[in-house]
Order: C-alpha cells, then structure tokens, then sequence
C-alpha cells in the first residue's frame, strides 16, 4: 500500500468554548420561539406545519428577519463612521473673554488669531492649528502639590497658554475636549484680571465628575 499518497488528513480539533456559546444561542431561539408559541396555545404540531404547508410563510419571514438584521447592520456601521469623524471648528481667539465676575477688569489678554479645533475621537485628541494640545501642569501640581501663581505664571507661559476666549468657547462645546483628561484641570495662563483690590486671577476648567466647569482662581 502506497504510504503518504493523496491530501493529509488533518484532525479538527473541538472548540467546547464555541461550541458551547452555539448550543446556547439555538437554545435562547428555542425559548424565545416557544414562549411565543405557548401564548397563543399553540404546541409542538406547528413544527410539521412549518415543514409542510407552512413552509413558505416561514420563509418569508426568515426573509424579513434578515431583511431588518442587515439595515441594522449598516445603520451601526454609519454611525460608527460617524462618530469616528473628527470636529472641526474655526475660532476667533482675539475676542475678549466673558468676565468671571462684576467688576473684573481685564488686565492682560493675549490675543492668538484665528484657530482651527479639531477634536480626533480615534486619538481622544485636541488639536489646535495642528498641533495636539496638551494642558501643562508643573511638577509640583503633577505630583499633587500647590504652588503660588505669581511663581507658576512665568514658567506656564513659556509652555504656549492659551487665552481665557480658548477657555470660554471650549466650555460651550465640550464635545472637543479628550475624556483622557477627565479628572485635571486646565488653566489659561494667557488672559488674566484683577478685582478692585488688585487681586489677579486666571480662568480655568475644571471636570467636576458629570461635565467641565468654569471658574476662575
């Protein structure tokens, strides 16, 4: 007898994981078919039926199963598309800021031109004239210290700030900002007042655990 001859015969090893999750949808179809079939006082005789003479409306009806399974289909394929698209806006960032309070007299604001946002939901990413945006934090307020503003003002802005008008128009579409930044705060450094007794503040966002809030410090 010729030895090795022909197509090798492979062993198929059993898949019980997949074949368990099988026998379990066919037996949740069963459920769902014979609860439907019990409300209306109907017992095992209907499957003869559907073998028989009911085999066509059975057929159809599998036709419009599949029918509706496949518009499902490509409705949550457009709308993952959809939601994979990138928003766009243009913003005037040389427009004042709102006032954080009566009385605040803007002492500085730097105005920065027309910008481009443009969240990328693939990356959870801002982007501001196309250059990703990153809030920076000094070491200290990194590990959970404080520092004095007077001496973090400097070196924040050497770190390109934004201006409290950035501030303003990303807490009227919180849509753009990255969820990755959730639970920090944002400061900008490029607009700033003061109160009647010269006390100096900036705004900033902060994530209050359901939305950004606005406030100043």
């Amino acid at each position: 007898m010729r030895r090795g001859g022909g197509k090798e015969k492979m062993k198929r090893k059993i898949d019980w994981l997949q074949f368990g999750q099988y026998l379990a949808i066919w037996n949740e179809l069963w459920t769902i078919a014979k609860n439907e079939f019990t409300k209306h006082n109907i017992g095992p005789g209907i499957l003869e039926y559907v073998r028989g003479p009911g085999r066509g409306t059975f057929m159809l009806f599998l036709g419009e199963i599949s029918a509706g399974y496949l518009k499902d289909q490509e409705f949550q394929k457009a709308m993952a598309t959809r939601r994979a698209r990138p928003l766009i806006a243009d913003v005037d960032l040389d427009a004042d800021p709102a006032a954080p309070f009566n009385g605040a007299r803007l002492t500085k604001h730097q105005k920065l031109g027309k910008a481009r946002f443009e969240y990328r939901p693939d990356e959870d990413e801002l982007y501001i004239n196309s250059k990703k945006f990153v809030p920076w934090l000094s070491p200290e307020q990194s590990s959970g210290g404080t520092i004095r503003g007077i001496e973090l003002e400097p070196e924040a802005n050497k770190h390109g700030s934004l201006n409290a008008t950035a501030a303003d128009w990303i807490f009227e579409h919180q849509e753009f900002m990255p969820k990755k930044h959730r639970g920090k705060v944002w400061y900008f450094w490029a607009s700033e007042w003061s109160d009647s007794d010269g006390d100096r503040c900036v705004r900033y966002l902060r994530w209050d655990g359901d939305r950004w809030i606005r406030h100043y410090f």
